[in-house]
């Protein structure tokens, strides 16, 4: 490899390891679609360490410091992400089962929850309904799967532990959706 010039080399490190680590932290609970996302972040992070490893070695510089932080910061987003799980502020409720968590970007379907759409009959209904008990709360939600729109399907807590899922069947503007909570609420 080519000499490196150890200051850029570094500071351009950081910085792909920086947005790699901020995108997984802003993913939160994606899993494996964490991985999947952001593995050329990760990557191209790695072939970095790889070659200032390398150059630095036949150069006989230390960088084992230099080594260690690298590691810590591009393993400490896909370890977080393994919880599956995330938490937040909600910012925008879209409809009666899709709603945004500040600093979050996918959206986040409700999982075992069917409401009408907006324009359909219900709802309107539903979507006040879902932004009267969520709108402004931090919530806490599994993330169960990632839907064909990119959205997180998670099931979500309100912070007194309630299902936000279960109070929307029980205010009756939605539905259990049975084909994916196989009966988890009771009423299919």
């Amino acid at each position: 490899p080519a000499p490196v010039n150890d200051a850029s080399e570094i500071a351009a490190l950081k910085t792909v390891l920086a947005e790699a680590e901020a995108r997984a932290a802003l993913a939160g609970a994606g899993g494996c679609w964490v991985r999947v996302v952001f593995a050329d972040e990760m990557i191209e992070g790695l072939n970095m360490i790889k070659n200032v490893l390398v150059t630095s070695l036949r150069a006989s510089r230390r960088c084992a410091s230099v080594f260690v932080l690298t590691l810590s910061m591009v393993f400490a987003g896909p370890l977080a992400a393994e919880t599956n799980s995330v938490s937040g502020t909600v910012s925008h409720v879209t409809d009666g089962d899709t709603f945004h968590l500040s600093g979050l970007g996918p959206a986040i379907r409700v999982w075992g929850l069917d409401a009408p759409e907006r324009k359909q009959a219900g709802g309107s209904e539903a979507t006040r309904a879902m932004r009267s008990l969520i709108s402004g709360a931090t919530l806490d939600c599994r993330v169960r799967d990632i839907d064909r729109y990119d959205r997180l399907v998670a099931q979500c807590f309100l912070p007194d532990g309630r299902d936000i899922a279960a109070e929307m069947i029980y205010m009756g503007v939605a539905t259990e959706y049975c084909r994916y909570s196989g009966g988890f609420y009771g009423t299919c």
